[in-house]
């Protein structure tokens, strides 16, 4: 009775430990070499590249998000929701409240001119830069309409570009480049009419 029940205990410890050697075997065997293909690949990109795979993919809810911010407030901000300030936002910034102090630095000149003409007094201190103040106005006006439409289109193309070249690189390296969830507007029809759903895509 003692020699069937120690075998039995003899095969249930033998079975147990089969069985954790097989999963862990299965494991380790089943287990893919994505981080080991990813550094070894990740090696033979440049900086810039390397720089670009860390940062991901811009969803489209960060595309929108930017392109609104700066197309209507502008400033670089909508740089900022996309997370390429540094790269180009800063030149926003200081590009358009350069040429916006100019513009209004212009507009006070010309102010003051006009103002100190029209004192008739001889006690009035006279102001007269000529063509000074109307020529900042313009130069200031010109130059933030530059800066203005040159960030509408960065900002909305800047991120398309960073989603193709990481795509580009996962292709590199030997990955699937990622699907990003979508949704779109679908006509239904019903035998009472029709109408409008949503089908999202994960």
């Amino acid at each position: 009775m003692k020699t069937k029940t120690l075998r039995f205990l003899v095969t249930i410890g033998l079975s147990l430990f089969s069985t954790v050697y097989t999963a862990k075997a299965v494991e380790v065997t089943d287990t893919p070499n994505d981080n080991l293909l990813f550094s070894v690949n990740s090696s033979q990109l440049t900086p810039e590249e390397n720089e670009i795979l860390e940062e991901g993919r811009i969803s489209r809810q960060r595309r929108v998000a930017g392109g609104l911010i700066g197309t209507t407030i502008g400033f670089g901000l909508g740089h900022v929701a996309t997370g390429e300030y540094l790269e180009r936002g800063w030149v926003f910034t200081l590009g358009e409240l350069g040429t916006a102090f100019t513009g209004l630095l212009g507009f006070g000149i010309a102010l003051g001119d006009g103002l100190s003409n029209l004192c008739e007094s001889s006690n009035c201190h006279r102001s007269d830069h000529g063509a000074l103040g109307p020529t900042l106005m313009l130069a200031g006006g010109i130059g933030f309409a530059a800066f203005k439409g040159w960030e509408i289109y960065d900002v909305w193309s800047r991120p398309l570009e960073h989603n193709r070249k990481y795509d580009e690189i996962q292709k590199k390296i030997g990955r699937e480049p990622e699907e990003e969830s979508s949704w779109h507007l679908i006509p239904i029809a019903t035998q009472t009419g029709g109408g409008l759903g949503f089908r999202m895509k994960f």
